[in-house]
C-alpha cells in the first residue's frame, strides 16, 4: 500500500519574523442528523463568501485561512438502519404538526400513556383503546433527509477551520469570518463550532483537551468527528464545486472559458490561393500566427458572436482572400459601411475585372427592379404545374408550421389560389394583358372547368 503525504507545503514569500497565533474550530450540525442542510444553488455561487475571506488574507504578513472538509461514504446498510430507527420512533410519537404531538399532555403525557398502554388500561380506567395510527406526513418529517433513494448518497462529514495570524485576535476574527461564511449552507440544519462558550469567551477548539486532537486530525488526515454527522450530496456538492462564473471574489482564477487549443497542423496563412484563412492562434510556443485551413476541405462555415468582435471584419478577409484567388464570392453588406473599407482592395488587378456592385438602396424610377415568380411556367409543359403547385404550397405550409390534420382549411385555400395561376403567369417585364388573352384555354383547363 503506497503512503499518501498529507505534508502542506511551508509558505514562502513571508518576511515577518516572531509567533504566529492558530485559531481552531471544528463545526458539526446543530440539530439532528436527519434534518436536512440547506440547498445552496449556483446564483450566487456559495464560494463567494469564502472566496472573499480569503482575499482578505495577507499570506505576506504571515497569515493563513484553511477550510478542510472530509467525507467517507455511509454503507446503505447502515442508512436503512438509521431509518428504520428514526421511523419507529416517528410511530410511538403518533400525530404531530410542527414537531409537538398532537394529543396528550404534552411531553408528560405521552409518556404516561405509554406506562397505561403496557398495563393494557386506558386512561378512564377501562379497555385499552386502540393505538394511534401515525401520518404519512408524520413518517417523512420523522425520517427527514434519509429516504430510500438516498441509501448510496450519504456520506459521513467531518469540518475543521484553521486560521493563522500574528496577534490572536487578527486570528479570532479571521475565524468568525469564515463560519459566516459557512452560514450559506444553513438550511433546517446548520454548521456550528463545537468548544466552550461561555459569554464572549470563545475558544471552541482552541482548549487544551480538544487541540491536540483538532491538530493530529489537521495533519494526518484521520478522519474522527467530534460526533455522527451524515450528509447527502446535494447538501455539501457546494462546498465540493469549483467557483462558477457568478462567482464575482476577485482572488478566483479566471481561465476565460475553455477553449480548445487550434491543432498544431493547421498551415500558416500568408496569401496562398489554396489556403483559407481562419483567424490568429496562439502556438505551445506563445507565438501567434494567422493560421489558416486548406479550400479543399472548407465546405462551409458559420461565425457567431457579440457585436463588434470582429465578424464582419473576418468575412471581408475571407471575401478578398478567394477573390485573390481567382474564385467568386459574394458579399451582402445590408448597411454599405463593409463595402467601402473593402473597395480599395478590390482595386487589385486580380479582382477589379471581375467586381459587381449591385447596390439596391436607391434605385432610379427608370431602372427595372429584379424580381422572380415562383408560379412562372416560362418555358415549362402544362405537365408540370402540379409539381410547382405543390412545391409552393409546401413551402408556404412550412414556413407557416401547417399541419395537415391540424390545419387542413389553410392548405387547401393556398392551393385553390395557386393552382390556376401557372398557365396564366407571364415572364417578367412583360404585359399581362396579352398573355391572359392568349392562355384563357389553359386557364379553364388548369381550373377543371372545360369549354364548352
Amino acid at each position: 500500500m503506497s503512503t499518501v503525504n498529507l505534508t502542506k507545503p511551508a509558505a514562502t514569500g513571508s518576511s515577518v519574523e516572531g509567533p504566529r497565533y492558530v485559531a481552531r474550530a471544528e463545526l458539526v450540525l446543530a440539530g439532528p442528523d436527519h434534518r436536512p442542510l440547506g440547498k445552496a444553488g449556483l446564483d450566487p455561487d456559495p464560494l463567494e463568501h469564502l472566496a472573499a475571506v480569503c482575499a482578505q488574507v495577507r499570506t505576506e504578513a504571515g497569515e493563513e485561512a484553511e477550510l478542510v472538509v472530509d467525507l467517507v461514504p455511509v454503507p446503505g446498510r447502515k442508512v436503512a438502519r438509521r431509518r428504520r430507527a428514526l421511523m419507529r420512533r416517528a410511530t410511538r410519537r403518533g400525530p404531530s404538526a410542527y414537531g409537538e404531538q398532537l394529543g396528550g399532555a404534552g411531553r408528560g403525557g405521552g409518556a404516561m400513556e405509554i406506562l397505561r398502554d403496557g398495563l393494557g388500561v386506558s386512561a378512564g380506567g377501562g379497555a385499552k383503546r386502540a393505538a394511534r395510527v401515525p401520518r404519512q406526513s408524520d413518517l417523512s418529517e420523522g425520517v427527514g433527509k434519509f429516504t430510500p433513494g438516498a441509501d448510496t448518497q450519504v456520506f459521513a462529514v467531518q469540518v475543521l477551520v484553521r486560521c493563522a495570524a500574528r496577534h490572536p485576535q487578527q486570528a479570532q476574527a479571521r475565524l468568525h469570518q469564515m463560519l459566516a461564511a459557512m452560514e450559506a449552507f444553513s438550511g433546517e440544519n446548520r454548521f456550528v463550532p463545537i468548544g466552550p462558550k461561555w459569554g464572549p469567551w470563545r475558544r471552541y477548539s482552541n482548549t487544551w483537551w480538544l487541540r491536540s486532537r483538532f491538530d493530529r486530525r489537521l495533519e494526518r488526515g484521520d478522519f474522527a468527528p467530534a460526533r455522527r454527522q451524515w450528509v447527502t450530496w446535494q447538501e455539501i456538492a457546494g462546498l465540493l464545486k469549483p467557483p462558477t462564473a457568478r462567482c464575482d471574489a476577485p482572488n478566483v482564477a479566471r481561465c476565460g472559458g475553455v477553449v480548445p487549443p487550434a491543432p498544431a497542423a493547421l498551415p500558416t496563412w500568408t496569401g496562398q490561393r489554396d489556403v483559407f484563412p481562419l483567424g490568429r492562434v496562439t502556438g505551445p510556443d506563445g507565438t501567434e500566427r494567422l493560421a489558416g485551413a486548406y479550400a479543399k476541405d472548407v465546405l462551409f462555415g458559420a461565425s457567431y458572436g457579440k457585436s463588434g468582435f470582429g465578424k464582419t471584419e473576418k468575412a471581408l478577409v475571407e471575401c478578398l482572400s478567394r477573390a485573390y484567388a481567382g474564385d467568386g464570392a459574394w458579399f451582402l453588406d445590408p448597411h454599405g459601411a463593409a463595402w467601402q473599407r473593402a473597395r480599395p482592395y478590390l482595386a487589385h488587378p486580380a479582382a477589379a475585372g471581375r467586381v459587381w456592385e449591385i447596390n439596391l438602396a436607391r434605385p432610379a424610377m427608370d431602372d427595372r427592379m429584379a424580381c422572380w415568380n415562383p408560379l412562372s411556367m416560362e418555358g415549362r409543359p402544362i405537365e408540370e404545374v402540379q409539381d410547382i403547385v405543390g412545391s409552393v404550397v409546401g413551402a408556404i405550409a412550412s414556413a407557416h408550421a401547417w399541419g395537415g390534420r391540424r390545419d387542413p382549411g389553410q392548405n387547401s385555400s393556398v392551393q385553390r389560389g395557386a393552382h390556376p395561376r401557372p398557365p396564366l403567369t407571364p415572364p417578367c417585364g412583360q404585359r399581362a394583358s396579352g398573355a391572359a388573352a392568349d392562355r384563357v384555354p389553359d386557364q379553364d383547363a388548369a381550373g377543371g372547368r372545360g369549354m364548352a
